[in-house]
């Protein structure tokens, strides 16, 4: 078979499979350690729940270096159980793939690594950022251009321009808002550029886009854009108007895209509140971090993100606009899909749509991870260095701002609002008692301080990365081995800033059920593929008590931010009353409403969080106090 044997007796028995045929097996009669070698550049292999190769994948890899124990082996298959490393504790594996070994045999387990990564395993094998995905076999043969790894497919002719400098923050409104009204050109290529779909279409069009993309070095300088047509809104999101457009080339080319994507912020006759909002950087510099990740960081990223065709930004005028190859969606409400056929597109807070959300997140946390891990390795280009970032801290990490009550709202909106929303468990007075108790000592005035200079006070734990990688900043197909992955959209607001809380950004959005299960998987995930690329090692179980702390410290903000609502017991009686008649928190009329859907999505997928797994998040403060000697 090749695969590679030691002298050893084997017990032998016959499987038979779904054609009818006999396979051959084989079982030690002595037990035999294997460990994985394969899968450094993805995070791990592929483990399936049966021998056959289209049975279910499981949503985690087993990871590179785990040591496995072999229960059977039918033909180049291994059914094992585990002894060491991260990933499913049992399934079946592929031994060899084009003429490569995934897994070899080994005579004892792995040393221990004390905690720097997942327990047990033995060291990942560096992956460049110009190998990791675009080396795996089983990827590669039908894999289609727009699913390829950024690096590979990034325009071989891009034009050097200035670096964009830093975030002009406008903190007075009044400033904000005339600042947006001025008309002027980019930072970057010094072109003017539309501000809305519409303006594109009627005042911009072929003409425009191809100086734009002339400047840019996207579009060889001897051709041009012929024709510019069926530009349509596409609806998505909360940050400004998109939209999707078709363009026709003087000189047809493969590696051109003719479905092109837009977005821009919102101008002040669309949403005032929004573009002021940005301008005084309450969520990031998202406009910088999406031009500076999109024109200097994706050539060099080894994972699907749209290709970049243009960008820039006003720091005077807060204008912006970006332009990137359309992702192929599928049409909403198909369910069946081909190797490497894109997904409909997931909503923002939307999971209970997904079938095993699971597997999405693992998708997401290797390619977050992989990013994060390029970026502290030093691995993203020339350029990296020399970027203008918003850095997050201690006292601007949106997803660690300071707060006075605690759970206090969240009692009021469970007990008064929407009680016919949640569990017996959660309603009950003695979970609401020790929740509200908990919470206080995250507040403000408890151990706030302590625990965001915490997250902050370590290099190590603080890096780039994109905050807010949820399932609806995503796109999700199944690779060529029948997995999720995952290319990445909206970089917005990228930053340096503590890996844990970064977290918060992807995890939001997510589950109460999946996160309780799958959490500390989820974040070995991440990190397993942050030390794939060459990321200096970091202590997994430390990251695993920064992430538990910010997940309070966020909680606490999404119950403050229903203070509108429950702030008050008179408010509270008038949002019973609205609220009455909305048999769910996921119902059709809070669905309707995006900031309402986003906003009871995240309050009540983050109370019922802490009703499946509370003491594991809140026992993070204890610990940090006896290190840090407090009370």
């Amino acid at each position: 078979s090749g695969i590679p044997t030691t002298n050893r007796s084997w017990q032998f028995s016959c499987l038979r499979c779904a054609s009818g045929f006999l396979i051959i097996c084989r079982q030690p009669l002595m037990s035999q350690l294997w460990e994985v070698v394969g899968g450094a550049d993805k995070g791990g292999i592929v483990v399936r729940e049966a021998r056959e190769t289209a049975s279910l994948a499981l949503p985690e890899r087993l990871a590179t270096g785990a040591i496995i124990e072999e229960v059977l082996i039918a033909g180049e298959r291994l059914h094992y159980k585990k002894v060491s490393g991260s990933g499913p504790e049992r399934g079946w594996v592929t031994m060899r793939l084009a003429h490569k070994d995934l897994v070899i045999p080994t005579k004892s387990p792995a040393p221990s690594t004390q905690g720097t990564q997942s327990p047990g395993a033995v060291p990942v094998v560096e992956a460049s950022a110009k190998s990791a995905d675009a080396s795996a076999p089983s990827e590669t043969c039908d894999m289609p251009r727009n699913l390829r790894p950024a690096c590979e497919i990034a325009a071989p002719g891009l034009l050097p321009c200035p670096i964009l400098g830093p975030m002009k923050v406008y903190t007075s409104p009044k400033k904000a808002r005339e600042a947006a009204s001025k008309r002027l050109v980019g930072d970057m290529y010094g072109l003017p550029f539309p501000q809305t779909p519409e303006d594109l279409s009627a005042n911009f069009g072929a003409a425009w886009l191809t100086k734009a993309l002339h400047a840019a070095g996207t579009l060889p300088k001897d051709n041009t854009v012929k024709r510019f047509f069926d530009c349509k809104r596409f609806e998505g999101g909360g940050s400004g108007p998109k939209a999707i457009f078709k363009v026709e080339y003087a000189k047809p080319d493969d590696a051109l895209d003719t479905t092109l994507f837009v977005k821009f912020p919102y101008t002040l006759e669309e949403n005032a509140n929004q573009r002021i909002v940005e301008s005084r950087a309450r969520f990031g510099d998202n406009w910088g971090g999406e031009t500076n990740f999109n024109r200097f960081l994706s050539p060099h990223v080894p994972f699907p993100v749209p290709k970049f065709y243009f960008a820039d930004v006003c720091r005077e005028s807060t204008e912006a606009i970006l332009i990137n190859a359309c992702v192929p969606w599928s049409e909403k409400g198909k369910t069946s899909f081909s190797n490497f056929e894109v997904f409909p597109p997931c909503g923002k807070c939307e999971d209970y749509t997904l079938t095993r959300p699971e597997e999405y997140y693992f998708a997401i946390m290797h390619r977050l991870g992989t990013f994060s891990g390029l970026a502290k390795a030093d691995k993203l280009g020339p350029e990296a260095k020399k970027l203008n970032w918003l850095a997050c801290n201690a006292d601007n990490d949106v997803n660690a701002a300071p707060n006075l009550v605690g759970g206090a709202n969240a009692r009021t909106f469970v007990e008064v609002i929407a009680p016919h929303w949640f569990s017996e468990k959660v309603r009950s007075k003695d979970f609401l008692d020790k929740f509200v108790s908990k919470f206080d000592d995250f507040t403000y005035n408890r151990e706030w301080r302590r625990i965001v200079d915490f997250l902050y006070g370590d290099a190590k734990y603080i890096g780039l990365c994109h905050q807010n990688g949820n399932t609806d900043n995503c796109f999700f197909y199944r690779g060529g081995d029948g997995t999720v992955s995952a290319g990445i959209l909206d970089w917005g607001s990228t930053a340096p800033m503590s890996y844990a809380s970064s977290f918060m950004g992807s995890t939001i959005g997510a589950l109460a059920e999946m996160l309780a299960e799958y959490d500390e998987r989820l974040v070995r995930a991440w990190a397993d593929a942050y030390h794939a690329v060459g990321a200096p090692r970091i202590d997994v179980d430390e990251l695993l008590l920064r992430y538990r702390l910010s997940t309070c410290i966020s909680a606490c903000g999404v119950y403050s931010s229903v203070d509108s609502y429950a702030g008050k017991l008179e408010t509270a009686k008038a949002s019973a009353e609205k609220f009455k008649d909305a048999p769910a928190y996921n119902c059709e009329a809070i669905r309707a409403d995006f900031g309402t859907k986003f906003g009871m999505s995240m309050l009540y997928n983050r109370i019922t969080l802490f009703a499946l797994k509370g003491d594991y998040y809140w026992s993070a403060l204890p610990e940090l106090l006896k290190r840090s000697g407090g009370r």
